[in-house]
């Protein structure tokens, strides 16, 4: 028997140049594990992803505790990253999102999530 599985596209970057955020969340409840990633297309200097979550559906959102997913690096170059969800901590009534900040010059790409119930 298999598991289920979603993709959520939380952000697609069109010459993205200013701190911003995905207008894109979800909810993490029911999922076991999951990742987040970025596919980046076209690259300026430097962008660094922020992944939120809010546990008022989306009116507030918070920087993602580290003991549910690791903190990203900074972005600098074109190319596919991932940011695994660390095991058992997926238990929150909550949703997630993509922010960023400190972006020098010009991203393309996408950011996506991956998750398994």
């Amino acid at each position: 028997m298999g598991l289920g599985a979603d993709t959520f596209v939380l952000a697609p970057l069109a010459g993205v140049s200013t701190a911003g955020n995905g207008t894109q969340s979800f909810d993490l409840s029911g999922y076991r594990a999951g990742l987040l990633s970025a596919n980046i297309t076209a690259a300026g200097t430097t962008l660094t992803p922020v992944f939120q979550i809010s546990d008022d559906l989306g009116t507030t959102w918070v920087t993602c505790p580290t003991a549910i997913l690791a903190a990203p690096a900074a972005i600098t170059a074109t190319g596919v990253t991932y940011y695994p969800f660390l095991p058992n901590t997926l238990v929150l009534p909550t949703r997630c999102r993509i922010a960023w900040t400190s972006v020098t010059g010009s991203f393309t790409g996408t950011f996506r999530a991956f998750m398994r119930s």
